[in-house]
């Protein structure tokens, strides 16, 4: 179905984790079994794509203290909770720690299925956009503090008269600090420049 990703269970329940997993290997989906939210947390790599399904009652730490403290690690897996006491206030505690859905036991096999094939879409765009503000952020940190200001007064649309003035330095130091910042940035044109700024400024 999805290459190179993961769906991952956390379900005290060995018999719903063997069912789970019998059921998403067959959809050729890859799978990993935790028997609690501990081991989850001492094994699981943060790095691994895919999506999380995880019970919400279980002893010990409970799936929701579980979402808790993957929100304080920034690990970014779209969260679908399993409960079969789903009630409103589980619902908005869950959602609000960034579940991407609920689901009631005993679930319906299509509904589980869609659950997890949006998860790990959101899951795909999540990690591109990631590696895109990783990719632009590097670019910038490798300016000065001088390209950067002239990097926004170009983007303010200021010309290279006006930066000079702004700035108090000749003109030629201006085309020096442009020809520079634009080759840190492997930007070709000025368009090209006043696009990746404000795609960089777009993810703070």
């Amino acid at each position: 179905m999805f290459s190179n990703t993961v769906v991952s269970i956390v379900d005290d329940d060995k018999d719903v984790r063997q069912s789970l997993e019998t059921l998403l290997n067959g959809k050729q989906y890859s799978t990993s079994c935790y028997a609690s939210a501990e081991d989850f947390l001492e094994s699981f790599d943060p790095a691994t794509a895919g999506c999380l399904l995880l019970d919400v009652r279980m002893p010990g730490m409970d799936g929701l203290e579980l979402q808790g403290v993957m929100q304080n690690r920034n690990w970014k897996i779209p969260v679908i909770i399993m409960t079969g006491h789903a009630n409103v206030r589980m619902a908005v505690e869950a959602l609000s720690a960034g579940a991407s859905a609920i689901i009631e036991k005993p679930f319906r096999r299509a509904e589980l299925i869609e659950s997890i094939e949006r998860a790990i879409v959101q899951n795909q765009k999540s990690r591109k956009s990631q590696a895109r503000w990783q990719e632009l952020e590097e670019r910038f940190q490798a300016l000065t503090p001088r390209e950067i200001e002239i990097v926004d007064l170009v983007v303010a649309g200021l010309l290279t008269k006006q930066i000079a003035l702004e700035l108090n330095i000749g003109d030629r130091t201006v085309e020096t600090h442009r020809r520079n910042l634009m080759r840190k940035l492997s930007a070709n044109s000025v368009a090209e420049l006043v696009t990746l700024r404000l795609e960089h400024r777009s993810f703070e």
